[in-house]
């Protein structure tokens, strides 16, 4: 069987990266070894971490927004930017791309969320500029086994983790 490299993530920041080797120590009897190195692990192709802040982009933007949202597929949920319409004030704040995952509705998470109630945060808001924040990268590594711990997600959005402006 082939070998087989799982990365994960620690609170502390460390990358580790498990191989599962399998092979046979007895010719009747397949044995499995787990190896762990702690200092190199290779990352998924085009691996954008949902854990470092710096992936992450937030604007505050009037409405009407301008902002065209697709949900994502139902393995992941959530919704992302499809397009972003011209003239619109999310095209003149210049900030947003289409792909870009929305996080967070001023402080309310609304990441993974069905697509009407995430819109519905928007659209509820009362305040004259509403704060979206957004994670630069695909659903994949936003939602999936690499994605953002719930704990780290639910610290950034309240702010215990800054975000700087584009």
């Amino acid at each position: 069987m082939p070998n087989r490299s799982i990365p994960r993530k620690r609170p502390w920041g460390a990358r580790v990266c498990s191989i599962y080797h399998y092979c046979d120590i007895f010719p009747h009897v397949p044995t499995l070894f787990l190896f762990t190195n702690i200092f190199d692990c290779a990352a998924p192709l085009g691996f954008v971490d949902s854990m470092d802040k710096t992936n992450y982009i937030s604007a505050s933007l009037s409405k009407p927004m301008g902002i065209v949202f697709e949900e994502n597929d139902t393995d992941f949920g959530g919704i992302f930017v499809l397009e972003i319409n011209e003239g619109s004030s999310a095209a003149m704040d210049g900030t947003l791309r289409p792909g870009d995952q929305l996080v967070s509705v001023g402080e309310t998470k609304v990441s993974g969320m069905q697509f009407e109630e995430a819109l519905g945060a928007i659209i509820n808001s009362k305040d004259a500029k509403v704060k979206l924040t957004f994670f630069r990268g695909p659903a994949k590594f936003l939602y999936g086994p690499a994605g953002a711990s719930q704990d780290w997600l639910n610290e950034f959005i309240r702010g215990g983790v800054k975000v700087e402006s584009a």
